[in-house]
């Protein structure tokens, strides 16, 4: 009987009739039978294991770390190209194309008023400086010159009519309109603030002073300068001679005023100064500038 219950033991364990005489095929058997068998793990494992696979470096991955060299690269790429994303100054536009221009009327509305406003009221202050170092240099333009003399040149042409008109007492065979004054005007207002600032431009130059101003800044000031003409201009329709001559002597004092506290420090800088020269200069400034006003009122009210 026992002998029986051992083979029928061994035709279940071994039930494809494996040889189980040599001790190669007992040992397979044997851990095959282990691999097969349930194992308890207990509760209380130790966690360390668990957060070291936690932290553990991750795998490296070559494919994502080619992408990222080569968007580093392009971004590097990019940056000399656009100079590290800041902006690239712009070529300086060609002397005949209109965006030349643009950089001399680039100026704002409260800008010119007060361009306006100070070209007749002389104020030297040595901390501020001058009218051309306060309100000029910073920003010189052609916009504000250009307006007030195409205003100055339409206000004289018309209220210069206006004025013969109440003198005639508005008789048609005595008064007509004279075109010619409006030609003569601007003639007259363009070669003023265009020539004058020519001639100090160049005067200055010639004698070598050490404090100038440029050309253009010199034009500025000039245009601003005759911004006063334009009230006294709808003054003179009042046909009173006493009135009239007496706004032309205080509107060329102030702006005339202005202009030589400007240029007063330029003459001053000529390295071969003298007395007459200096005095000269500033009294020809003045005089000019009051003689383009008393031209206008003789001629044209």
């Amino acid at each position: 009987m026992k002998a029986n219950e051992d083979s029928a033991i061994l035709e279940i364990e071994n039930p494809t009739n494996v040889d189980i005489g040599s001790n190669e095929s007992l040992e397979s058997i044997t851990s095959a039978s282990q691999l097969l068998q349930f194992q308890d793990f207990p509760r209380n494992t130790d966690t360390s294991t668990v957060h070291s696979s936690k932290n553990a470096a991750p795998k490296f991955n070559a494919t994502a770390v080619a992408v990222d060299e080569s968007v580093s690269n392009d971004e590097e790429e990019s940056d000399v190209l656009l100079g590290s994303g800041q902006k690239q100054p712009q070529p300086v536009p060609a002397f005949w194309e209109l965006s030349y221009f643009a950089q001399y009327f680039d100026v704002t509305t409260s800008q010119v008023l007060s361009r306006i406003v100070y070209s007749a009221l002389p104020h030297k202050n040595k901390s501020s400086g001058n009218y051309i170092e306060r309100h000029i240099q910073s920003n010189a333009d052609f916009y504000g010159p250009f307006w007030i003399n195409v205003t100055l040149i339409f206000t004289i042409a018309i209220f210069g009519n206006i004025s013969d008109y109440l003198r005639s007492e508005g008789e048609a065979d005595v008064w007509h309109y004279d075109f010619h004054k409006l030609g003569l005007a601007a003639s007259t207002v363009f070669t003023y603030t265009v020539c004058v600032p020519l001639f100090l431009w160049f005067f200055f130059w010639f004698r070598g002073c050490i404090l100038t101003y440029t050309l253009f800044e010199m034009m500025c000031a000039y245009g601003y300068s005759i911004s006063i003409y334009i009230p006294i201009a709808i003054l003179w329709i009042i046909n009173v001679r006493l009135i009239q001559y007496s706004s032309v002597i205080i509107g060329a004092l102030l702006s005339g005023s202005v202009l030589t506290l400007s240029f007063a420090p330029v003459v001053q800088s000529d390295p071969a100064k003298t007395f007459k020269t200096s005095y000269f200069v500033l009294l020809l400034i003045v005089f000019l500038h009051a003689l383009l006003a008393f031209a206008f009122l003789v001629y044209f009210f």
